[in-house]
């Protein structure tokens, strides 16, 4: 799901440097099948970044209304296909202990915070290896279940802070951040034609 959704601003700000009408219907088109597919996985995060993702779009569009319709006109199909079992399942957003699959990310994030305070510099060691032959250890602490036995932490950065420790998580946040501001930067530098590169990566 997130791949989908890392590919939504990719190909919405490469269809305005095509040149060829096909071509950039062809884009549009790639936009539409990544959220059908991005609400199809019923992914609670994938539809967050989703969002996140498309109201950025509509920010940044100088035609803010007529890019919210045509965004509107792709979401909202799609939503209603999927019908109540989807909207069920976003639903556990704001309740994630009413739902067992978004409780044990919750019990997951507590392992794994516990995790990182007995190791709050380097981590446990990176490659998940060390935090799953330790999370046993964890289980009188958090939730009485051997059922996350072999479970990755399923949060990239919960997953970083066990892994590698304080340290890491610096490095990586940086790194992420970094890019971030250097292509918002880059957008603001660049020709106008050009735009669409940073702003779609960033």
């Amino acid at each position: 799901a997130l791949l989908l959704v890392v590919g939504v601003p990719l190909c919405w700000y490469s269809a305005s440097m095509l040149k060829r009408k096909w071509m950039r219907l062809a884009a549009f088109g790639f936009v539409f099948f990544s959220i059908v597919g991005v609400v199809l996985t019923f992914s609670r995060g994938g539809t967050l970044a989703l969002a996140v993702a498309l109201l950025l779009i509509a920010l940044r569009s100088r035609h803010k209304v007529l890019v919210v319709t045509i965004l509107a006109i792709s979401v909202v199909p799609v939503v209603y296909l999927a019908g109540a079992a989807y909207a069920d399942r976003i639903a556990t957003v704001t309740d994630p202990m009413s739902e067992q699959s978004a409780a044990s990310r919750i019990y997951l994030i507590k392992i794994g915070f516990h995790m990182w305070r007995d190791h709050p510099v380097f981590g446990v060691g990176f490659g998940r290896t060390n935090q799953q032959l330790l999370m046993p250890q964890y289980y009188g602490q958090v939730i009485d279940s051997s059922r996350y036995a072999g479970k990755v932490l399923h949060n990239t950065y919960i997953q970083m802070l066990a892994d590698c420790g304080a340290l890491g998580i610096t490095v990586y946040m940086a790194i992420l951040l970094g890019a971030i501001y250097s292509m918002g930067r880059s957008a603001r530098r660049t020709v106008a034609e050009l735009k669409p590169v940073p702003l779609g990566l960033q």
